[in-house]
């Protein structure tokens, strides 16, 4: 029965495999320390005890699946507000190194490449708003008990707020990435590219690493809610 039991809250619990293998560690020693102190000294009904005192298996799951959406929430404002600032770093740096090398801007102004200058400056700082303002809600939210309705209704607003500020990120670093070419378009590659191909890699991995924790988010929000009764 203790098994059934930890299979049940493990599984329920698999979308964070760090979080199910800690959690199922200590219902263990804490269903094993009911057992132990039961006066029938062990045996299927001291095992029906312990595990009805502790609870059902999806409702504890379903609490500790709050907790851990709530610190993936947490982990996905910083990390908005941390690669948007490494983007701002990359595009610094490469336009002082044109500055440093010469050249006007890092490109030349031609209507095209004003154009996407102004895509990439714009929705940088769109970007960069929607982020400080959506890593201030996130870090100012409280931890629930449970996930219920408003708790719900939050989250998606969180989600949304911050697939709204990486998408225009993701325009902005593609504009960088073009006006980079641009720049590069005909010269031949030696130690000076290496600079503005740097900084664009450094563009790409921010945008990327905000990706992959939207994803985790998105993912582990919908497992936690699925434990909680609508």
């Amino acid at each position: 029965m203790i098994s059934e039991y930890l299979d049940t809250l493990s599984a329920a619990l698999s979308f964070d495999q760090a979080l199910a293998r800690r959690v199922r560690q200590e219902v263990e020693d804490h269903l094993q320390q009911a057992i132990a102190a039961d006066p029938s000294n062990g045996g299927i009904a001291a095992e029906h005890r312990a595990i009805a005192e502790f609870g059902d298996a999806r409702a504890i799951a379903a609490q500790f699946a709050t907790l851990s959406v709530a610190e993936q929430m947490r982990k996905l404002g910083i990390a908005l507000i941390l690669m948007i600032a490494g983007v701002f770093v990359a595009m610094k740096g490469r336009i002082a190194w044109y500055a440093i090398t010469g050249g006007d801007l890092g490109h030349d102004m031609t209507p095209v490449t004003k154009i996407i200058g102004s895509i990439d400056r714009y929705s940088f700082w769109l970007s960069a708003i929607i982020g400080t303002v959506s890593f201030a809600y996130v870090m100012g939210r409280p931890i629930p008990t449970l996930v219920d309705a408003q708790y719900r209704k939050q989250l998606r607003c969180i989600l949304v707020s911050c697939l709204a500020a990486v998408t225009p990120l993701v325009l902005s670093v593609v504009s960088d990435g073009a006006l980079t070419a641009i720049r590069l378009m005909g010269a031949e590659l030696c130690s000076w590219s290496l600079v503005p191909i740097g900084t664009m890699a450094i563009e790409i991995a921010c945008v990327g690493i905000l990706v992959f924790h939207l994803w985790i988010t998105r993912s582990r929000t919908v497992s936690a809610v699925s434990l909680h009764p609508h």
